[in-house]
């Protein structure tokens, strides 16, 4: 007999094998450990894949419910605050946001309002922040600073160069980078501090972000369509909110004010009223 989704040999094996995996999620749970959770949650949600099925559904939906305990999901959505002007959407097809007035394209151009820069001794950015007038740029293993780059400054220094392999940076006077399996490695004047391990879904284009007086970390999932807040000290899973309602993710940025702001593929902006 062939049922929506899958015949039924398929449907029962992907029902059991989630059953199990929900299962053993719920025990690590219940023991607090919420990596081993995350892992066969994860494993569970794989099974089921986009087989439709009544059965199927109800089991997905416990083991959604039960991430949503696991990440501490908060219920704040990102609700929209507005939409790009004709001349930033121009400058968001080849430019990556870095504050609500400030655009870089990754190389040598930063614009800033009405004005556009050009830096020296460009190099191509897999992520790039500003902490006060200064902007940083991570190519390969190397981050530039460009000091005083808000106020036109354009002149290049090295601030370190590093053997793990970043992603992402973000900078309170610590620097802090994200390497691609997920850990997030604490710098002061490009020596290592510290490091740890939130053990959060690991995903190419994972960002993370910070502002200069918040006591948070944010790792932006776009894959799994998730923000995480973590103590920047250790790592500890505070909060998490779910960005499924914005579209896909382009940039994302933290104001002065602590709220996060997200910028989607189609031009609109967003904020999380984090309160911090």
């Amino acid at each position: 007999i062939i049922r929506a989704g899958g015949n039924s040999g398929e449907v029962k094996i992907a029902y059991n094998g989630a059953s199990n995996n929900l299962k053993l999620a719920k025990a690590k749970l219940a023991e607090n450990d919420a990596n081993e959770a995350r892992g066969f949650i994860a494993k569970g949600l794989a099974q089921i894949g986009n087989l439709d099925n009544k059965k199927l559904i109800a089991i997905k939906e416990e083991l959604n419910a039960s991430l949503d305990a696991v990440d501490r999901v908060s219920p704040v959505l990102p609700t929209q605050a507005g939409q790009l002007s004709s001349d930033q959407l121009e400058l968001a097809k080849t430019s990556r946001m870095l504050s609500t007035d400030v655009w870089f394209n990754g190389a040598e151009i930063l614009a800033i309002k009405a004005k556009t820069y050009k830096l020296q001794d460009p190099a191509s950015a897999a992520d790039a922040t500003l902490y006060g007038s200064n902007l940083y740029v991570l190519s390969g293993n190397h981050i530039y600073k460009y000091g005083d780059a808000l106020v036109g400054g354009t002149k290049r220094s090295d601030w370190g160069t590093f053997e793990a392999s970043l992603q992402s940076i973000a900078v309170d006077g610590n620097l802090y980078g994200l390497t691609n399996d997920s850990k997030i490695i604490i710098y002061f004047k490009g020596e290592k501090k510290s490091e740890f391990d939130p053990g959060l879904p690991t995903n190419d284009g994972n960002r993370i972000i910070t502002s200069k007086d918040g006591t948070l970390i944010y790792l932006a999932n776009p894959t799994a369509k998730r923000l995480y807040a973590l103590d920047k000290t250790n790592g500890s899973l505070q909060t998490s909110y779910k960005l499924d309602n914005i579209g896909s993710l382009k940039d994302i940025i933290v104001t002065s004010d602590g709220n996060v702001v997200i910028l989607s593929t189609d031009g609109k902006v967003w904020e999380i009223s984090v309160g911090q």
